[in-house]
């Protein structure tokens, strides 16, 4: 079952708000049905096949890097700049950003470059105070990136210094989330870009979390199978087995999209606790979800964050995760942010800590361990291509997204029991026209 925004979203509060209770109950009421049923939401399609070139196409990786460009991504998370004056810096696709929180609150982007000779101008997070001072030749700027001063100026000669502040990029902050264009001039309008995604990223509450750990993977995947790793279950009891495995239902989930062409999506999955309300009425139903809802939450923000959000009277945390692509179609580079609550000490912080330790072990040393095997199978030029089960229905739908979101159509052909899968061919023509621009 694959439904759109606008179908979850039908009385669900007040001015796009989601009611908590009713979200709980609804999702838990599904998990129940399919465990019932001993079945999970399906794509329409069914299983489908995917080529081998979608991970090992060198010209449609440049192409998609390209694009990355030009989309809004999540940079940073809300508490990295935590009061006016403070600036933070990353590196995101090879362009260093510095962002910088105004006196009005607001986030400002800027290339991390000096307009004088591109020297880099600050480094990791901190205070701006007045000024930015470049340590190559002690040009000055202000915090909203106007050039202040120009290191004896009378012997450089003249120069117009309104032409010669920082490069701006598009930035907007939205539920916490720090978002940046890395193309200088264009439009940036989050909330369209995110449009009925925005109730669910504010129903996770990132806003009341801070940043308090954070890891970079950058194993030898390509980037859409790293992502491929957080959008079904099905692998959950035989890859983590040894960590995670018993906490979930395993192979069951549910499938939302959301947004202008139904890029974003959200997946929950079920766990273990929804065995034991099978036998409960709708009124104990309710009584049960309404102390918390026993299913993970793992939303897509297009084109590459994950967020992953437990429901907080299960455990109060998130998980903040982009994946960008390499420089080969084979790399690409995770960065996991963890999220708690301010001053979390005591059973609390020992409890979070836990889980994240447990986490990131899945991660590196399941998930990304057996993507590793699968690239490499991929980059042998015999494994043609993979299978995809209409169990996963939000991978299918990500696929095709990212297909037109380069100009291409979907990428998946049926996958027929009485048919054999065609060779591997070569990757479809790059369109030029960009028919879907979130």
């Amino acid at each position: 079952m694959t439904l759109t925004g606008s179908e979850q979203l039908v009385g669900h509060g007040q001015g796009g708000r989601i009611d908590r209770r009713r979200r709980n109950l609804e999702i838990t009421g599904r998990h129940v049905e399919l465990l019932r049923a001993r079945s999970t939401d399906q794509h329409p399609d069914g299983p489908r096949w995917v080529p081998a070139t979608e991970f090992v196409d060198p010209d449609l990786l440049a192409r998609e890097r390209a694009r990355l460009r030009e989309t809004p991504l999540v940079v940073a998370h809300g508490s990295q700049l935590p009061k006016p004056g403070t600036f933070h810096t990353e590196r995101v696709l090879g362009v260093p950003v510095l962002l910088i929180r105004q006196a009005d609150g607001s986030v400002r982007a800027f290339l991390n470059s000096c307009a004088h000779r591109g020297a880099r101008l600050l480094e990791g997070s901190g205070e701006v105070r007045a000024r930015i001072v470049c340590g190559y030749h002690a040009w000055s700027y202000s915090p909203d990136g106007r050039l202040a001063s120009v290191a004896e100026e009378h012997k450089f000669g003249a120069l117009d210094r309104g032409c010669a502040g920082l490069t701006e990029l598009p930035c907007a902050e939205r539920h916490s989330m720090v978002f940046v264009s890395l193309t200088p001039g264009r439009e940036l309008d989050v909330d369209a870009f995110l449009g009925d995604l925005g109730p669910h990223l504010e129903l996770t509450a990132l806003g009341e979390l801070e940043m308090t750990d954070r890891k970079l993977e950058d194993q030898r995947i390509n980037w859409k199978i790293a992502l491929s790793t957080y959008y079904e279950s099905y692998h959950l009891k035989t890859v983590h087995a040894a960590t995670i495995a018993d906490h979930f239902v395993g192979n069951q989930s549910t499938h939302e999209r959301f947004g202008p062409n139904g890029e974003h999506a959200v997946t929950t999955w079920a766990m273990a606790q929804v065995k034991d309300l099978l036998e409960l009425s709708d009124e104990q139903l309710a009584e049960a979800t309404a102390r918390f809802g026993p299913f993970l939450t793992v939303l897509f923000v297009f084109p590459n964050t994950v967020i992953t959000s437990p429901d907080p009277g299960f455990m109060r945390m998130a998980h903040l995760i982009r994946v960008d692509p390499g420089a080969t179609p084979s790399e690409q580079l995770t960065d996991f942010r963890v999220l708690t609550p301010p001053g979390l000490e005591g059973d609390a912080k020992a409890a979070i800590d836990m889980f994240t330790a447990v986490t990131i072990h899945a991660l590196e040393n399941e998930d990304y361990a057996t993507g590793i095997g699968v690239q490499e199978a991929l980059d042998s030029g015999i494994k043609d291509g993979l299978r995809i089960g209409a169990n996963e229905p939000t991978l299918i739908d990500l696929y095709r997204t990212w297909a037109r979101w380069t100009g291409r159509s979907g990428p998946d052909t049926a996958l027929s029991p009485h048919s054999p899968v065609s060779p591997l061919s070569p990757a479809e023509p790059l369109s030029p026209a960009e028919p879907f621009s979130p």
